[in-house]
């Protein structure tokens, strides 16, 4: 699972900026939304939207590249790449 957490922040790199922006300052600044707000110049309200469209489009790419296995929780607990070349792990 760690080396999957690699792939997560050149998938960020590869959104538009809007969402890149603000998943960087979320995910790996871990600012709180209305700091990314602030910083940003986006309205708070949008903050929301932005990161909820960001994760699914990081969650699509990231089942492009990969199969993963589940626990009855729904966490994941294992994964295998579908394509040695991936551009992103």
């Amino acid at each position: 699972i760690n080396e999957l957490s690699r792939c997560i922040e050149p998938i960020i790199d590869s959104l538009p900026t809007k969402y890149s922006e603000a998943l960087h300052l979320s995910e790996i600044k871990e600012l709180k939304q209305k700091e990314i707000s602030n910083k940003l110049n986006i309205p708070s309200s949008n903050i929301k939207n932005i990161l909820f469209r960001g994760k699914k489009q990081i969650k699509d790419k990231l089942h492009q590249c990969c199969s993963f296995e589940y626990d009855k929780f729904g966490n994941v607990i294992d994964f295998n790449k579908k394509d040695k070349d991936c551009n992103f792990c």
